[in-house]
């Protein structure tokens, strides 16, 4: 697998280089991958809302949270305010949805 990499010169990797690499990751964080993420927030703010007998406005959320991800310009938001935003916004489509089917 490490032969099947370049780096940007397209140069195959070394392994001691993935290594090091793989080691200053390691540094940068601390050794800490136990970092909560913008699912935990979005669960704890559905039962704090009473929102936990509403499948679709979570369904809809969590689908806005998979698309923040591969967004590069949310990196700088706190996990906490992208879980707010995204049931905020999912909210608002269900209860759009809703007036939609009353007329």
């Amino acid at each position: 697998m490490i032969y099947a990499l370049n780096d940007v010169n397209g140069d195959t990797v070394k392994r001691e280089d993935l290594i090091d690499l793989e080691q200053k990751i390691l540094r940068q964080f601390g050794f800490d991958f136990n970092f909560v993420g913008p699912k935990q927030f979005l669960d704890r703010y559905m039962r704090i809302l009473e929102l936990d007998n509403k499948p679709k406005v979570y369904k809809m959320a969590l689908q806005i949270l998979s698309l923040s991800i591969v967004n590069h310009k949310l990196i700088s938001y706190r996990p906490s305010q992208i879980a707010a935003c995204s049931l905020i916004i999912a909210l608002n489509i269900y209860t759009a949805q809703k007036h939609v089917k009353k007329e």
